[in-house]
């Protein structure tokens, strides 16, 4: 059994290796990022998770892959699908797609939203999660979310700190944190003049077992030499 991870960075195509018929797909949304209220900004959003558990392909296919876009202050992420159609897939024999995080944290009174698994394709989807508030009391911007997985719904931020690979909210004039983990929400920036931190793009895992053909005629007593 082979199991490949796919980012961005692996381009927008994946060639069915030889022998293999069926591809299990596990697909993680994009992340958001923090608001741009000044007021201490919320945090940033994360990815949903949608697996679909037997793709049927054909060796030496093509399947195209749709990375969407990474969220920033003023826009929501768009989601991911991979498909061998060539175009956004409609039903599970058709790819996967997966929802990526809302609209970007606003302030005191919202945050930035996570993937929803009704807007995924799948055989398997959970909802991603929010970013925390940010708050004007206690002068901090709010630490971004982590994604959906196959086991359940992502974790919302909660307080300042960022955990693993969300950003961390800034204190006052301090930027919010990057996301560091893929599919992660990034941090609020602080009240007074502090910017939020950038979400993480989502990622791919293709699961899948080539099939090995032997020519007509093989058989045990070629192995042993007979």
């Amino acid at each position: 059994m082979t199991t490949q991870t796919l980012r961005p960075a692996n381009g927008t195509t994946f060639t069915v290796p030889a022998g293999v018929t069926s591809i299990q797909i596990d697909a993680t949304g994009n992340g958001g990022s923090g608001g741009v209220n000044t007021s201490g900004q919320g945090g940033g959003g994360s990815g949903a998770f949608s697996r679909v558990n037997a793709l049927s392909v054909t060796p030496g296919g093509t399947l195209t892959i749709n990375w969407g876009t990474v969220g920033t202050p003023s826009n929501a992420s768009t989601p991911i699908w991979i498909s061998k159609t060539g175009s956004q897939p409609a039903s599970v024999s058709q790819g996967c797609l997966v929802d990526s995080a809302g609209a970007a944290g606003n302030g005191t009174t919202g945050a930035g939203t996570g993937g929803l698994a009704a807007n995924c394709i799948g055989d398997v989807k959970n909802d991603g999660a929010s970013g925390a508030l940010g708050s004007i009391p206690q002068s901090r911007g709010g630490a971004g979310a982590t994604p959906g997985t196959a086991s359940g719904p992502g974790t919302a931020g909660s307080g300042i700190t960022g955990v693993n690979g969300a950003g961390s909210g800034g204190t006052v004039g301090v930027n919010g944190t990057d996301a560091t983990g893929d599919g992660c929400g990034g941090g609020g920036g602080g009240p007074g003049g502090g910017t939020s931190g950038a979400g993480k793009s989502g990622f791919i895992v293709l699961t899948y077992t080539a099939v090995v053909a032997f020519p007509a005629g093989f058989g045990f007593g070629n192995i042993l030499g007979s």
